[in-house]
């Protein structure tokens, strides 16, 4: 099992169809089939999409209830291997009701 970055989750979820490194790490998670998501990546996420913001207004792309969304997905996918998923959902139900 393969390892991924922030980077690459981020470029997934966030799914820029004009971006070239977007259809690239959807590739790549399809040939792997799984990926381990250390912590630390799992939290720089949920930052990268709470800062995501349109250039022109500065308005935030993704809203609570859409990070609170992409981390479910991320939780209930079989292709991602959370480290310490119990951690995970604790984080995640503090976030849902912070």
């Amino acid at each position: 099992m393969v390892s991924v970055d922030t980077n690459i989750l981020a470029r997934i979820f966030i799914a820029d169809k004009n971006d070239k490194q977007t259809s690239i790490a959807q590739n790549f998670i399809r040939e792997v089939k799984k990926v381990f998501v250390a912590q630390s990546v799992q939290i720089e996420l949920t930052w990268v999409l709470g800062n995501l913001k349109k250039k022109e207004t500065g308005e935030k792309i993704f809203k609570k209830e859409d990070i609170i969304r992409t981390l479910e997905h991320l939780g209930n996918n079989t292709a991602f291997e959370l480290q310490n998923p119990a951690a995970f959902s604790m984080a995640l139900e503090w976030y849902r009701d912070k």
